[in-house]
């Protein structure tokens, strides 16, 4: 929300925030495109799109090519959950490597692990996707990388390569 809110301030300092597959301020169609697409059947939060996730970052790389700043934004917290699904992050690799004239950066805005599992699990309550407490919850329906970071983060590291990849706090 907050880029969305600054979009032309941060456009003109270079930074373009994708309006291609942008809903309620994030990017999640990416990464559930990409998830459904290796056979993740929970937490879709709805996604039913037939596109495949060729032709929706097609898209998002079309953008790029096309914006004003030398570098476009794509944003979705969704995206963590590649760290327990390898196979999407594989997937986008194969795709990116078809865009030789891209380079990805991720940055990571980390909270603490309790608050995030505490919001996590609060927000999986408030979908109506969870009625457990925190500690079922872990076992049931919280997947790893919500709980390890480093899960989370290593097929980032793998995708941006050396330097690509730049954690920061998130209050």
């Amino acid at each position: 929300v907050f880029v969305q809110r600054n979009e032309q301030a941060l456009e003109r300092r270079g930074l373009a925030y994708a309006r291609t597959g942008r809903s309620l301020s994030k990017h999640s169609v990416y990464a559930l495109s990409l998830l459904a697409s290796v056979g993740v059947e929970t937490l879709l939060h709805g996604y039913r799109s037939r596109k495949s996730p060729e032709s929706l970052w097609a898209g998002l790389l079309d953008e790029l090519r096309a914006a004003p700043a030398p570098a476009l934004l794509v944003s979705s917290e969704e995206f963590m959950r590649f760290g327990s699904h390898p196979a999407a992050a594989e997937r986008l690799q194969a795709n990116l490597a078809t865009a030789p004239d891209v380079t990805v950066r991720v940055i990571a805005y980390l909270r603490p692990i309790r608050g995030h599992l505490d919001s996590w699990h609060n927000q999986l309550i408030k979908l109506g996707l969870c009625r457990v407490d925190l500690a079922e919850a872990l076992a049931q329906v919280i997947e790893p990388v919500h709980y390890d970071y480093g899960l989370a983060l290593a097929p980032w590291a793998r995708l941006a390569g050396p330097g690509g990849l730049t954690v920061r706090p998130y209050r």
